[in-house]
């Protein structure tokens, strides 16, 4: 196998980051949907749980709310450590809630928190996307480039 052609493999990092954007894109969607067409409850916070691994803080809150058919509902729902500082000052908090949508339960004290924390991940991402995707451009001409010029075969040798 010619060593060159692993540098057709530098593809995958903007395709990963792509997926990256759009997965916020669908995020932003999802959370906007839930805000403008969910149904509004109040819900009784009866737990938190705070995860620090090595600088990032990640959080889950579990509460409680009854729906309009007076059928109670209990939601998981992870949060980053921003909007768990928040909300860990409340006993109730008041929720919008869409069963079965993407993002299916929108806290109201946090949403701007939330939804400008997804927005700059989404431009994070798109940014990476955008350099690695010149990068690989370079990249691909190289590997042509070496291709065409007949480079040696990259062999592997067991030693020992």
């Amino acid at each position: 196998m010619k060593k060159h052609y692993f540098l057709y493999l530098f593809w995958l990092l903007p395709a990963y980051f792509l997926f990256l954007t759009l997965q916020q894109v669908s995020v932003y969607y999802g959370m906007k949907t839930t805000y403008e067409n969910g149904s509004s409850y109040v819900a009784e916070v009866l737990d938190f749980k705070i995860k620090r691994i090595v600088s990032q803080r990640r959080g889950y809150i579990t509460v409680r709310f009854n729906t309009e058919a007076q059928k109670s509902k209990k939601i998981t729902v992870s949060v980053s450590g921003e909007t768990i500082a928040r909300l860990s000052q409340f006993k109730t908090v008041p929720i919008k809630y869409n069963e079965g949508g993407y993002i299916e339960a929108v806290f109201l004290p946090t949403y701007d928190v939330q939804t400008s924390f997804i927005l700059s991940n989404m431009a994070m991402a798109a940014v990476a996307f955008i350099l690695t995707f010149f990068v690989g451009i370079w990249a691909h001409r190289k590997a042509a480039r070496l291709s065409k010029s007949g480079e040696k075969e990259l062999v592997f040798e067991r030693v020992g």
